[in-house]
């Protein structure tokens, strides 16, 4: 073990400085959410690999990710030394089960995303960044009334109850 982080942040800034080749990430940071880490490091430093521990919900996201394999935090972690040296000889750890169940979950949200139009996409975008519907007019060059129209269809396509579950939903 070269290191340890308690944030996101600091994981990211520590696998700049020491270049470990495998990063045991935890899915929940103080700071910013794990997945979000693993997709910097993927782009950042594709070269490690990454090993996710969490609960079973991140699965899916972790895989689709890049991560080479997933820990569930409540399973047996006794064997966690074996798992790190399979990944860094490059293993994948993932089951055809994970793998399946990833590619179900990842056709599901690409026929949601395809069933929005170009411009429910682009509000999406913005309700995901946290603007409000005066600010996503204005940016857009449409109406506040127009935005609420595009917010409430957006919802339905996505079978969600709330602009902050789409903005979920976006940013997963």
């Amino acid at each position: 073990m070269v290191g340890e982080a308690l944030s996101g942040q600091e994981a990211l800034r520590l696998v700049e400085e020491l270049a470990p080749d495998v990063v045991l990430l935890n899915t929940t940071l103080p700071d910013m959410d794990g997945l979000v880490v693993l997709r910097r490091l993927r782009e950042a430093h594709p070269e490690v690999q990454v090993l996710m521990m969490g609960v079973h919900r991140h699965v899916c996201r972790a895989l689709v990710g890049g991560a080479a394999g997933y820990l569930h935090k409540d399973g047996e972690l006794k064997e966690i030394g074996e798992l790190v040296r399979r990944v860094a000889r490059g293993e994948q750890l993932w089951t055809k089960a994970q793998v399946a169940q990833a590619r179900r979950w990842q056709e599901e949200v690409q026929k949601r995303w395809a069933n929005l139009t170009e411009r429910e996409q682009e509000v999406l975008g913005l309700l995901a960044k946290g603007k409000s519907n005066r600010e996503i007019g204005v940016l857009l060059s449409i109406s506040e009334k127009t935005v609420g129209h595009h917010v409430s269809g957006i919802l339905a396509k996505l079978g969600v109850g709330s602009r902050t579950e789409a903005a979920l939903w976006a940013v997963r």
